[in-house]
């Protein structure tokens, strides 16, 4: 089992749960350690110990315009760094509408 808490929430987590749920982050930055005011990094997240990260998420997408290859950059140096992932992949309303469902599951996983 995972819990993935808001980053506020990440070491109170740690501090409550039971020995055998995992604690991961809801995000992870794109790049590395740097001057990226706000983001979290793997690199940062490997300081609480975590393991796990979810990434691909639809309100990221389409809040914060993560298109596919910033899903991928993040998915590779996520991986990089050791972690494992829970990767969100889906189409919106419009595209079920469409009938372009698996064009872009197809899209997201390449």
């Amino acid at each position: 089992m995972c819990l993935l808490p808001t980053t506020f929430h990440i070491a109170m987590a740690k501090i409550m749960v039971a020995d055998n749920v995992k604690v991961g982050s809801q995000n992870v930055f794109m790049h590395g350690t740097g001057t990226y005011t706000g983001e979290i990094a793997a690199e940062h997240l490997k300081y609480f110990n975590l393991e796990w990260a979810i990434v691909g998420r639809s309100e990221r997408r389409s809040l914060y315009g993560e298109n596919s290859n910033v899903i991928g950059t993040k998915v590779s140096n996520s991986l990089e760094q050791g972690f494992d992932l829970i990767l969100c992949i889906g189409e919106t309303f419009d595209q079920r509408e469409f009938n372009s469902t698996n064009d872009m599951l197809k899209e997201q996983l390449d």
